[in-house]
Order: structure tokens, then sequence, then C-alpha cells
């Protein structure tokens, strides 16, 4: 059986930047150290002869931290990155003055109570989902935050970006 540092290696060559993204994320996601095995094994390994090695080291390099929960996070902050933003906080959890429970953001820029949520139809088609996200979300603005979210349709348009960009920083123009 091939480990899972190994078959990240292999599959490097033959995926482009965003799908290795999206796998790493997931691996990350099951595994709660992959990151840490996957970096002490690239460490060791000669790049010469292993297409996409150096792609995976790349990505392993900014990736630090909490992975995201979907592909469609992945794609999001992808675009922000290529956008040049400030890297927000992944899975911030947001608790009540109390220290009640209220949600896990997909994206936050804490300093500026601002927050990006991914929505994903298959996620939030539940009822008992949907309704939880709707209380969570009151919450929050309760709380003094601000949002933008962001689907898959919504995602190819752009049409999130110019809300985002008014909420992080009206002076600056984000290309779409």
């Amino acid at each position: 059986m091939t480990r899972l540092e190994r078959t990240l290696v292999d599959v490097a060559g033959d995926l482009d930047e965003e799908a290795l993204e999206i796998a790493l994320d997931s691996a990350r996601r099951r595994y709660k150290y992959a990151g840490d095995w996957l970096e002490s094994y690239l460490k060791q390994l000669k790049p010469k002869g292993m297409p996409g090695l150096a792609k995976l080291i790349a990505l392993v390099n900014i990736r630090t931290g909490k992975p995201t929960d979907s592909p469609l996070e992945v794609k999001v902050l992808r675009k922000l990155r290529q956008l040049g933003l400030t890297p927000p906080d992944l899975q911030l959890v947001v608790n009540d003055r109390d220290g009640t429970y209220v949600m896990r953001l997909d994206f936050a820029w804490a300093s500026l109570k601002v927050i990006l949520h991914v929505d994903g139809y298959r996620w939030h088609q539940q009822h008992e989902r949907f309704d939880r996200d709707a209380r969570q979300r009151s919450r929050l603005q309760a709380l003094g935050w601000r949002f933008v979210t962001v689907t898959a349709r919504n995602f190819e348009d752009g049409s999130w970006l110019e809300d985002l960009r008014a909420l992080l920083d009206p002076q600056r123009e984000l290309p779409l």
C-alpha cells in the first residue's frame, strides 16, 4: 500500500495546481498530521526526475495552518491569493461574549470583523443546516460582523469580489 505522502508526490506531476491544492487540503482534513508528515517527507526527496515535486513543495509552503473544507473553498482561496489580498484566517471559531459557540467561519479578517462564507448547495440544502446557518449568521451580525457569501455560481461571475472589496477596503479596486 502506498503512503499518503508518496501518493501526493506521485500525482503532483499529473494534476494542475488547483487540483493538487484540492488533493492536499483533502488529505490534511482527513489526516490531522498529514501536513507534518508531508513536509518531513518532502525534505528527504531529491527533485530531479520527480515531475510536479516543486509545485507540491511550493503549495505546502504557502498552505500552512488549517485546511479548507471544500474544493470551492480552495478555488476562493486561490482567487484571494491571485488578487494579493491579506490572507484571511481559515476556519476561525467565533464565540459569543459569554463564550458560547456561534459559528466556525470559512474565511475571516478578524481585525475588520469581515467574513467570507463559502456556501455549497449540497451542504445547505438540508433544512436543519439552512436554518442553523441563518441563526448563526444573524448572531454574527448582532456581534458586529459583516459578511459576503460566495456560491459556485457567483464565484464564476465574480460578483462577490466587489462586495468583499467594499468590506475590506472601500478605496481599493479588485480586478474581476
